[in-house]
């Protein structure tokens, strides 16, 4: 049993670690019948399926969190997400579990690219996810494991713009999450001063163009806020 569970835990697509529970039993005594003993191993099939859940979610999600981070630009792009997002939610006063949540959700934004860079690494031929995929699987990835479920809508909404013209779900204002929206403009920030994307301009001239996106593609009050912040 426990040869068969690490061959596939050794199995990887895209990011997807394998995971089985299994569960035996032995007939040890001749008045037990083979019914009996094929329930007994279902039974702590199902037992082992319990106690390893929790810690099954914890393996995957460190495992797909470490791949991603593998790659430099996206861990740079992560960290300063993370700490733009963190400046303009302490600008807005966020309570401290809004603050937690939303430097989790802004590190995280971008998980839904790992099937992706993984399969492309590895030379692997098939279906890739376009860009604008990545916000709806970084959904569903955030959202199947219990330490992450809170920050999965936030995640799926980091690509919505203010009018309306942005994606999964075509939401304007204020429908947009407030996680959501401070993700969009910190990591367009980032975007346009990190030296992991390209030529970086100037904190005034990112600045500058924020503004310009006021009120059509970002939300006017964290584009102040990030202005108030750096």
């Amino acid at each position: 049993m426990n040869r068969i569970q690490k061959a596939v835990e050794m199995e990887d697509f895209q990011g997807v670690r394998g995971s089985i529970s299994l569960g035996i039993s032995v007939k040890a005594d001749d008045l037990m019948t083979l019914e009996e003993v094929l329930n007994d191993a279902e039974k702590n099939m199902y037992r082992e399926k319990t106690l390893r859940a929790k810690m099954e979610g914890k393996r995957q999600l460190s495992y797909l969190i470490s791949e991603l981070m593998n790659y430099p630009k996206e861990r740079a792009h992560a960290e300063n997400t993370r700490k733009y997002a963190r400046a303009i939610g302490e600008t807005l006063q966020l309570k401290p579990d809004e603050l937690r949540a939303l430097e989790d959700a802004a590190y995280l934004h971008d998980v839904g690219k790992i099937p992706t860079l993984l399969g492309k690494n590895k030379g692997e031929l098939g279906f890739y996810p376009t860009r604008k995929d990545h916000a709806v699987i970084g959904y569903r990835i955030l959202n199947s494991f219990e330490e992450t479920a809170d920050i999965a809508k936030a995640v799926l909404s980091h690509h919505e713009k203010w009018n309306g013209t942005g994606y999964p779900k075509g939401l304007t204002g204020e429908e947009i999450p407030l996680i959501s929206r401070i993700i969009a403009v910190a990591e367009k920030f980032d975007r346009l001063t990190g030296i992991s994307y390209g030529k970086p301009i100037s904190i005034e001239e990112a600045l500058h163009h924020l503004d310009q996106e006021k009120g059509e593609t970002l939300d006017p009050k964290v584009v102040n806020a990030l202005k108030e912040a750096v």
